[in-house]
C-alpha cells in the first residue's frame, strides 16, 4: 500500500444519481470505480509517489447539470487532470464538447450514443462501453435469423435516442426489413400505443430509458396491446427489475409484466465470462464479488455497467502512469497539468488510446475513434427475470440463440387461407328442389307427347311445349351446378373454369329455349289474331316455322357467348372474403372462395342481360295486346305475363343482391341464385303446363271452353296459313 505522504492527484467523476427527471441513473456503478481506486492506491507500481482522489459530482443525467458539475470541477481549489463518467450520454456529450477547452481527457464508461464516435467533435473522449450502434448491429442480425421483415421503433424524445434511431433505420434499409412506424414521445406515450395498435405492429424496437419504458408498458397493458404475438426488443441495461419499480406509473408490477410479456433485450457483454486474471491479479468473477459487497456496504443499487466503471478506473491509472513515465523524462510530472497545457493534455490523450489490458470486462483496448467493440448479450424475459439465451459477435456479426422460450412469433400476421364452400345442408335443399323440378318437368314431356292429340294439347303446340320443357330442365340443371362448388377446392380451378363455362351456357340457353319458345308462340297468336280482315299475308306459321325462328334467337345466344368465350372467358379467381384474427393473433384466417370472372365481366353480363331484357319486353308486348283472345287452348297469353311478372320481379332483386349485398357470402349468394332460378322455373311450368293437366280431367264434351268454342262456330273461319288455327 502506497504510503500516506504520496501527493494527491485528482480525477473529475461523474455519477448520475439524482435521475428523477427520468434518465438512467448510475450510482451502482460507483462503488465499482471506488474498488478499482482502492486497487489502484494499493498497486506498489504505478503512480509511485502520487495518489489518486476521485472526487465525484452529481450530473444527474441532465446536460445542464454536467455542465454545473463541469463547471464545479473546474473552479474548485485543487486541479483535475482527467475526466470519468458519466453514464449518461445526455451528460457526457456537453461535457465532452466543453471538457477539450480545458484540455481534460474523459473517460465514460456507459454513454453509447453514436455522436461520441466523432474524434473531430470529441477529440479527447473514450468510452470503455460499446455505442449504441453496436446494439442496433445485434437487433438486425436476430431480426434476420427469425426472419422479422416488419418492425416498428418507439423512442424517447431526447438526442441519444434520436441518433440510434438514425442509425438503425439505416441498418434496416440496407437490409430490406421493412420500418411501419418510428414513434417517440415524451412524457405520455398513449398516442404511440394507438398507432401501433392501428398498424397492428408486432416487432416493436424501444430506444427508451426504464422510466419511460414503464409508462410504454402500463399504457400498452391498458389499450390491451400485448400477447403472444407483439415482441418488444429493448436495451438490456435497465436496472434489474426494472418492471416491479412502479412508482412512476399507474400499472400494478403484474400489468406491467403482463405487457412487455416475454421480451428480448440486448445488453453487452460486460462482466467477463473467462477465468483469467485481470490487471490486478483476481479473476472478473472474483472482482465482482468484492464489487456486489460494496456496494452492499455502501447502500448503493447493483447497477450492471459495473465492470466499466471498474475498467474506465484502471483505464485513467494506466494512462497517468503512463504519462506520468514521459514526463518524468522532460523533467514534468503530473502535477504540472494546468487546464491550459496542452502538451501534458496531448500526452494524456496519447497514453489513454494506447492502453490496453485485461479487466473486469474484458480486453479493454480502443479504436481510432475511441470506442472499444464488444459482444452483446441477447437476454429474454422467462418466468420471473431476465435469462441470457444467445450472444451476438460483433466481430462476425454472429447471432447464436438458444433457450429462447417459444416459438418466435412471426413480425406479420401469418396468412391461412380457407376455401368457404357452400353449406351441405343448404346445397342438397336446393338440388332437391331442382331435381323435383327436374321430375315434374319430365311429368310435363311425357304428358305432352302422349297426349300431343287431344284438342287442348294440340292446339298448344305441343312439339313447341318440349322446347319450353327442355329449357326448364337446363335451367333446374344450372342449380346443381351453381352449388357443385362444394366439391371443389382451390386445386380443382380447371375443373371450376369449365363449370363456370358450361352452367352459364346452359342457363342462358334454357332461358331462351323457355321463354323464347313462349314468346314466339304468343307471336304467332298475335299475327293472326291481329288481322281480323285477313287482308295480309302472315307468311308461314307452321311449327316448324316457328322453331327455325327459336333457333334464329338461340344462334344469337351462341353466337354471343362463343366471341365472349373467345375474347374474354371465364376463368376461376380466388377471391376474398373479410378478414378475422386467429385465436392467438398470430394467424390471420383469410376465408376464400372460388369466382367465375374475367376482365370484362360486367361489359359482358351487361350486353346479355340488355339481350334477355329486351326479349323479357318483347313478350310483355305480346302477351298484353293477345290478353282478349278468348282461345286459352291456343293463346298462353295470360300465363305467359304472369310469368314475365314473376321473372321480373326475381331478377330485379336476384341480380343487384347478388353483385352487392351478398356477392362476398358464398351461401347467400347460391341460395338467392338458386332460389330465383327454382322459383321462376317452376311458376313457369306451372302457369304454362298446370292448365293443360287440368283440362286432362275434364271430358271434351264437358270443357267449358270448348262448349264456347262450339256456340261460336258460326263466325270461325279456318285461317289458310295456319291449319289448326282459327279466328273470329
Amino acid at each position: 500500500m502506497k504510503s500516506s505522504a504520496n501527493v494527491p492527484l485528482y480525477i473529475g467523476g461523474f455519477i448520475d444519481l439524482n435521475t428523477t427527471n427520468g434518465g438512467w441513473n448510475s450510482g451502482g456503478v460507483y462503488p465499482a470505480i471506488e474498488l478499482a481506486l482502492q486497487h489502484i492506491n494499493q498497486d506498489q507500481s504505478l503512480l509511485q509517489g502520487i495518489k489518486l482522489e476521485l472526487v465525484i459530482k452529481d450530473s444527474r443525467c441532465s446536460d445542464a447539470y454536467a455542465i454545473k458539475t463541469l463547471v464545479e470541477h473546474i473552479t474548485a481549489d485543487h486541479t483535475v487532470v482527467m475526466l470519468i463518467g458519466p453514464g449518461c450520454s445526455i451528460a457526457a456529450e456537453p461535457i465532452a464538447i466543453a471538457g477539450k477547452f480545458w484540455n481534460l481527457v474523459q473517460v465514460a464508461y456507459a454513454a453509447g450514443t453514436p455522436r461520441l464516435s466523432d474524434k473531430t467533435l470529441f477529440p479527447l473522449f473514450y468510452r470503455v462501453n460499446a455505442p449504441e450502434t453496436v446494439a442496433n448491429l445485434a437487433i438486425v442480425a436476430m431480426l434476420k435469423k427469425f426472419k422479422w421483415s416488419r418492425v416498428a421503433i418507439v423512442k424517447e424524445d431526447v438526442a441519444v435516442f434520436n441518433d440510434v434511431s438514425e442509425g438503425l433505420q439505416l441498418l434496416l434499409r440496407r437490409e430490406n426489413i421493412s420500418l411501419i412506424g418510428a414513434n417517440s414521445f415524451i412524457t405520455n406515450p398513449d398516442n404511440v400505443i394507438t398507432d401501433l395498435k392501428q398498424k397492428d405492429a408486432r416487432i416493436i424496437i424501444v430506444l427508451t430509458y426504464e422510466g419511460k419504458c414503464r409508462k410504454l408498458m402500463c399504457s400498452a397493458f391498458r389499450h390491451g396491446f400485448y400477447g403472444k404475438h407483439i415482441v418488444w426488443l429493448l436495451r438490456g441495461w435497465y436496472v434489474e427489475d426494472w418492471s416491479k419499480v412502479v412508482t412512476d406509473v399507474t400499472c400494478s408490477p403484474q400489468e406491467v409484466q403482463s405487457a412487455h410479456g416475454n421480451y428480448i433485450a440486448f445488453e453487452e457483454v460486460i462482466l467477463s465470462t473467462s477465468t483469467e486474471k485481470t490487471i490486478n491479479g483476481l479473476t472478473p468473477d472474483q472482482l465482482n464479488k468484492l464489487y456486489l459487497r460494496q456496494a452492499r456496504n455502501i447502500s448503493y443499487p447493483i447497477n450492471s455497467y459495473a465492470a466499466y466503471g471498474y475498467d474506465a478506473m484502471w483505464v485513467v491509472a494506466l494512462a497517468l502512469n503512463r504519462t506520468n513515465t514521459l514526463l518524468k523524462e522532460s523533467g514534468l510530472t503530473l502535477h504540472n497539468f494546468t487546464y491550459d497545457n496542452k502538451y501534458i493534455a496531448s500526452i494524456i490523450n496519447e497514453s489513454t488510446a494506447k492502453t490496453r489490458f485485461f479487466g473486469m470486462s474484458g480486453e479493454v483496448a480502443f479504436l481510432d475513434n475511441g470506442d472499444r467493440i464488444s459482444s452483446m448479450w441477447i437476454e429474454q424475459f422467462q418466468d420471473d427475470g431476465e435469462i441470457r439465451v444467445g450472444v451476438f459477435d460483433a466481430t462476425h456479426g454472429d447471432t447464436g440463440v438458444d433457450r429462447i422460450n417459444g416459438s418466435p412469433p412471426p413480425s406479420e400476421p401469418v396468412t391461412i387461407t380457407e376455401i368457404v364452400l357452400i353449406e351441405m345442408p343448404l346445397f342438397v335443399t336446393m338440388a332437391t328442389i331442382a331435381c323435383a323440378g327436374i321430375f315434374l318437368s319430365t311429368l310435363f314431356l311425357i304428358l305432352n307427347i302422349k297426349n300431343r292429340q287431344r284438342t287442348f294439347i294440340r292446339m298448344s303446340s305441343p312439339y313447341l311445349n318440349n322446347f319450353i320443357i327442355a329449357g326448364s330442365i337446363m335451367c333446374y340443371t344450372c342449380v346443381i351446378l351453381f352449388g357443385v362448388d362444394v366439391f371443389l377446392d382451390e386445386s380443382d380451378h380447371v375443373i371450376h373454369s369449365a363449370i363456370c363455362s358450361f352452367r352459364l351456357w346452359l342457363l342462358s340457353c334454357g332461358y331462351t329455349l323457355a321463354f323464347g319458345t313462349m314468346f314466339i308462340k304468343t307471336w304467332r297468336v298475335y299475327k293472326i289474331f291481329t288481322n281480323h280482315k285477313l287482308d295480309k299475308q302472315l307468311g308461314r306459321l307452321h311449327d316448324r316455322h316457328l322453331v327455325c325462328m327459336l333457333a334464329l334467337m338461340l344462334s344469337v345466344d351462341l353466337l354471343f357467348l362463343s366471341v365472349w368465350q373467345a375474347v374474354d372467358g371465364l376463368k376461376t379467381e380466388i377471391r376474398n372474403v373479410q378478414t378475422e384474427n386467429g385465436r392467438n393473433k398470430i394467424t390471420i384466417l383469410m376465408p376464400v372462395f372460388l369466382a367465375c370472372t374475367c376482365t370484362h365481366k360486367l361489359i359482358w353480363l351487361g350486353c346479355l342481360y340488355t339481350y334477355k331484357g329486351l326479349l323479357m319486353i318483347f313478350g310483355l308486348f305480346l302477351a298484353w295486346e293477345t290478353r282478349n283472345v278468348s282461345y286459352p287452348a291456343l293463346n298462353d297469353s295470360r300465363y305467359i305475363g304472369l310469368s314475365v311478372y314473376n321473372v321480373v320481379i326475381w331478377v330485379s332483386i336476384s341480380v343487384p343482391l347478388g353483385y352487392t349485398v351478398v356477392y362476398d357470402s358464398v351461401n347467400a349468394h347460391f341460395a338467392l341464385v338458386s332460389s330465383a332460378i327454382n322459383i321462376c322455373t317452376t311458376s313457369t311450368l306451372l302457369l304454362v303446363f298446370g292448365p293443360k293437366l287440368r283440362s286432362f280431367s275434364i271430358s271434351p264434351e264437358h270443357h267449358p271452353e270448348s262448349t264456347r268454342a262450339s256456340a261460336k262456330s258460326n263466325v270461325v273461319k279456318q285461317h289458310p296459313e295456319c291449319p289448326g288455327c282459327k279466328c273470329e
